[in-house]
């Protein structure tokens, strides 16, 4: 299949070839018309008047009172010669100020292809610089450093304690399963409004942006290609915060917290100043009765451990740069 196209591309060249040959050959030779009809008016004028010498001389030379015969067939002969020669100076003039036209229109036409041809090569350049760009990137994305978040969690008990607050003692892994060492990693998590039950929340938005502070402590290890990291974290928020309306008169508080996991790091292929990768993910805390998910925490209350679960949001909320 790529020897047919190059087999096309080579017979369209070659008749864009031939083609540029037969014009370029139709306009020299048309050209060439315009000197060569100069130079025959001047040789016709040149030979009417040697043709008419001979007649001048007879009718001023001969037969004429107090006129020298030979002295005015010389003269006739030299302004005849001299006619001759302005005759073929004017032709040359003639010729050469038409060919001296003809190479400056081809000059100017000469600097606008040679423009046309340097805007080619820009964009050629630009195309290449840009594949290469794609390219460098392809090569970085296959080969860089990828953190994800595994799926297993270890969690305690979510506790409500006095001051108004529930507080969750929870583990979480990352891990490095790209080709090369991810740098200055960081790791956070928080306890935020379940983005499920809260649309309008901007808790993730917040994380985010302290996550990639700069003033975000990072951890001073390298994570290499296929090793896992486990963190332990403890995180609390206000219980008011996670609350919505109560359901019904009977005054029930429906809680619905979420917790939120982060990992920011750099690769080897980041140049200095570019921002740090993050991996970040949101998980569902869902209150378990008799074995059946409640999906609702309706009372402030410690929750034990066996009656909580774990659940990444059905919304697509995980982010990978």
């Amino acid at each position: 299949m790529m020897g047919k196209k190059y087999t096309r591309d080579n017979v369209i060249n070659a008749i864009v070839g031939a083609i540029a040959i037969i014009v370029s050959a139709a306009a020299i030779w048309a050209l060439s018309l315009k000197s060569t009809g100069y130079e025959r008016e001047a040789v016709d004028r040149s030979y009417n008047y040697a043709r008419n010498t001979p007649s001048q001389i007879s009718r001023d030379c001969r037969g004429s009172v107090g006129v020298d015969p030979l002295k005015c067939i010389d003269q006739t002969i030299d302004t005849a010669r001299e006619n001759q020669r302005k005759e073929q100076n004017l032709a040359a003039q003639q010729v050469t100020a038409w060919w001296t036209a003809v190479m400056g229109g081809a000059a100017v036409f000469g600097v606008i292809l040679s423009a046309f041809g340097v805007f080619l090569v820009y964009r050629t350049f630009r195309a290449t610089r840009e594949g290469n760009e794609i390219s460098r990137q392809a090569m970085m994305a296959e080969n860089r450093a990828w953190v994800e978040i595994c799926p297993d969690f270890t969690k305690g008990d979510l506790v409500y304690t006095e001051t108004g607050e529930f507080r969750l003692n929870t583990k979480f892994t990352y891990k490095n399963i790209g080709k090369t060492v991810a740098l200055n990693v960081g790791f956070s998590i928080d306890l935020i409004q379940d983005p499920s039950f809260f649309p309008k929340t901007t808790m993730v938005d917040d994380f985010k942006k302290r996550l990639l502070s700069p003033s975000r402590r990072v951890d001073t290890w390298p994570v290499f290609p296929g090793r896992e990291m486990t963190k332990e974290w403890e995180v609390g928020r206000i219980a008011d915060e996670l609350r919505l309306e109560p359901l019904d008169d009977a005054g029930h508080e429906p809680f619905f917290p979420a917790l939120c996991m982060g990992v920011r790091y750099n690769t080897i292929f980041d140049k200095e100043g570019d921002p740090p990768h993050i991996t970040v993910e949101v998980a569902s805390l869902r209150y378990i009765k008799d074995g059946v998910p409640a999906y609702v925490i309706g009372e402030r209350k410690t929750v034990p451990s066996k009656d909580l679960a774990i659940t990444r949001l059905i919304l697509n909320l995980t982010e990978v740069t």
